[in-house]
């Protein structure tokens, strides 16, 4: 018998493996990613926490993406969802094998357990003139092969047709079922001892018009200890900033409370795809650091206390990283507002209130390296120099939220209106603010871009066949943005490079990732590069590591 050739490799994390199987013939089925559950599936309590994740078309029958499914194995396939159309998989009269199977299956992050789906579908297969046929529909799978089909064109030798593809949400093409499930797959194959003949091309298909797949997730978030200015011991007398790292195993985290003195005081919701109506399984962060800017003008001097509450997709809810700070006395100035004499103030402008227009002046983009200092220009309203004002610098990530700046340093405006800003080597927003209450202005920001760096080591010896290989990465020049960016693990797949995981670098842009290789009969080398994909409000475009490879020995 010839040798099975190598697969592709799939991460070693306990949660993952293969839902669609391997065919005798060594065809690889299913995509490098797949989906383990292993074990016994504990069945849902009455009161468990869930989510539902909808594909293809939402709840009111609007587009919906099927990011929430893998595709992979023999045929061709197709996602038409985005514009109306289906998620479809097609055997071709080719396909002839036994046992050749493709499809695409649902993906199940770690900690979660599948409480029941819907699906929508429609499929076909040809008659064969052997005395294996073709299958085509939904399949209930246990984590690592197709069980069997649960609806579609199931033992039908003759040829078959079922559903209405014309009609993607009759109530004929509904499938259903409750109660706790390894995993889902929608599939065609040739199901027998021999070979397929089918008699007309296609000889199987199978189009997924819609799906809601409820999840089960009961466990809660956590929030570790709060760190940042505000937290430091301090007195503070103006903003500080808090970070409250916080996680969650399931669904992610979905809003974030900052609660001072029991009061909820600033509310961040995570964006992107964690919105209702879920499109993917793990439609939230699975661990972030959320920064909050707390002001204690509003505050009595004295202690106060902190504490954070997180919400996941879910809707569990957790608190912690209860600590307190103290508010200074405010200072109080030495003078009148506009006396020369007076520390910290500038001359008056004339005019009456007690409020004076201060304009700022910064590029809105800077390029880094900085041949030198930025620089930036402050004026009063009327065009006359601002000299002598004092300005706070804040700094947070490029394109990220201003709750989340915090100060870095003061300037001082130079008798001829100009002020130089902090140097900086990684990419970062500047802001601008004046430091007395009675200057009003609107902040001048400046973003500061320096290129994005992806690079990537793997191990330098030959890894053995079931043991791991740990491969590691950075991504720089993104600062603060770094954990906010996506970076996606690919390797060579039938000739092309395939996303086999995706994983969010830590703060200080580190990335791990952790693999073992269990299929591997022959030497062989596997190849491997990291990829930034654009992400929505930052400056750089899709930025590729060097490739690398992995040696592996049976």
């Amino acid at each position: 018998m010839t040798p099975a050739r190598p697969a592709a490799p799939h991460p070693a994390r306990p949660a993952r493996r293969r839902i669609l199987r391997r065919s005798a013939r060594g065809a690889l089925l299913l995509a490098v990613v797949t989906l383990a559950v292993g074990g016994v599936v504990p069945a849902p309590s009455a009161e468990a926490a869930g989510y539902t994740v909808w594909s293809c078309r939402g709840p009111e029958g609007e587009p919906r993406s099927t990011a929430g499914w893998a595709g992979g194995g023999a045929g061709t396939r197709s996602d038409d969802c985005a514009t109306g159309g289906s998620l479809r998989v097609r055997l071709a009269a080719s396909d002839t094998a036994a046992d050749v199977t493709g499809g695409y299956r649902f993906v199940l992050p770690p900690g979660v357990v599948m409480g029941g789906w819907r699906v929508w579908m429609s499929a076909s297969v040809t008659r064969t003139t052997t005395n294996s046929r073709y299958d085509a529909g939904v399949a209930e799978t246990d984590g690592i092969a197709v069980q069997g089909f649960t609806a579609g064109c199931v033992a039908a030798p003759e040829g078959c047709a079922w559903g209405d593809p014309r009609d993607p949400l009759a109530a004929g093409n509904l499938v259903e079922a409750s109660g706790p499930a390894g995993g889902l797959a929608v599939a065609a194959r040739c199901d027998g001892e021999a070979d397929c003949v089918p008699v007309d091309d296609p000889a199987a298909e199978v189009q997924l018009h819609r799906s809601a797949v409820d999840i089960v997730d009961d466990a809660a978030p956590t929030v570790g200890p709060l760190g940042g200015d505000l937290v430091s011991g301090a007195p503070v007398d103006r903003p500080a900033t808090v970070v409250a790292p916080v996680a969650d195993a399931g669904g992610g985290v979905a809003r974030v409370e900052l609660l001072v003195d029991g009061a909820v005081a600033q509310v961040a919701v995570s964006g992107g795809g964690c919105r209702v109506p879920y499109e993917t399984a793990f439609p939230c962060p699975s661990a972030t650091d959320r920064a909050f800017t707390v002001d204690p003008a509003g505050l009595a001097a004295g202690p106060h206390a902190l504490a954070v509450r997180v919400t996941d997709a879910a809707g569990n809810v957790a608190e912690g990283g209860a600590a307190t700070f103290v508010v200074g006395e405010r200072p109080t100035q030495a003078g009148p507002p506009g006396s020369p004499s007076a520390p910290g103030t500038t001359p008056s402008t004339g005019g009456s209130g007690t409020s004076r227009a201060l304009v700022l002046d910064l590029p809105d983009r800077v390029s880094l390296p900085e041949r030198r200092r930025t620089t930036g220009r402050a004026r009063w309203a009327g065009g006359a120099s601002a000299a002598g004002v004092r300005l706070d610098v804040l700094a947070g990530a490029v394109g990220g939220s201003v709750a989340r700046m915090h100060r870095i340093g003061r300037v001082t405006v130079r008798a001829d209106g100009t002020f130089k800003l902090p140097r900086t080597t990684e990419s970062r927003t500047l802001r601008v603010v004046p430091t007395q209450d009675d200057l009003v202005a609107r902040p001048g920001d400046v973003d500061l871009v320096a290129p994005l760096r992806v690079a990537l080591r793997v191990p330098s010896g030959v890894v053995r066949n079931g043991r791991t290989a740990t491969l590691r990465g950075t991504v720089a020049g993104a600062g603060d943005a770094a954990p906010d960016l996506q970076v996606l693990i690919q390797t060579i797949v039938r000739g092309r490079w395939a996303t086999v995981d995706a994983v969010e670098p830590g703060r200080t842009g580190n990335v791990v990732w952790r693999y073992r290789f269990q299929r591997t009969v022959n030497r062989s080398a596997y190849r491997f590069r990291l990829v930034v994909p654009p992400t929505k409000g930052r400056p750089w475009k899709r930025t590729v590591s060097a490739k690398r490879v992995v040696r592996v020995d049976p």
